[in-house]
């Protein structure tokens, strides 16, 4: 994955992020009360500086109500075919993870997508 895509995946995630945080009327401080994250990741993500760990976001997804499916799209995370499950795994395999941290996440992954 490139670089360049790195970035666009990271501001489309922040944007999301930004939209239900503003939505929920929450500060940075309240989120990060609510997830035990810090306001400095959290403004990070927000702003597409960084993308974080794949728990960090669906803490942040719960905290927010925002539907798994919406952050795991074409647009953002990929998931669904082969080609776009690929393209998470590469994700995922960037950030340092190993292939049973991948694999626990994709069953994670089809899981909550079958129970929504």
């Amino acid at each position: 994955m490139t670089n360049k895509l790195c970035k666009e995946t990271n501001k489309v995630l922040g944007g999301l992020i930004n939209k239900y945080r503003a939505l929920r009327g929450l500060s940075y401080r309240q989120l990060s009360k609510a997830t035990n994250i810090s306001c400095t990741l959290l403004s990070d993500t927000e702003n597409g500086n960084k993308i974080p760990r794949f728990e960090t976001i669906i803490k942040i997804a719960e905290a927010l109500d925002i539907p798994l499916n919406e952050i795991f799209s074409e647009n953002i995370i990929p998931i669904g075919t082969q080609k776009s499950s690929n393209t998470l795994d590469n994700i995922l395999y960037s950030k340092g993870l190993s292939k049973a941290d991948v694999n626990f996440i994709n069953e994670y992954i089809k899981f909550k997508t079958h129970t929504l």
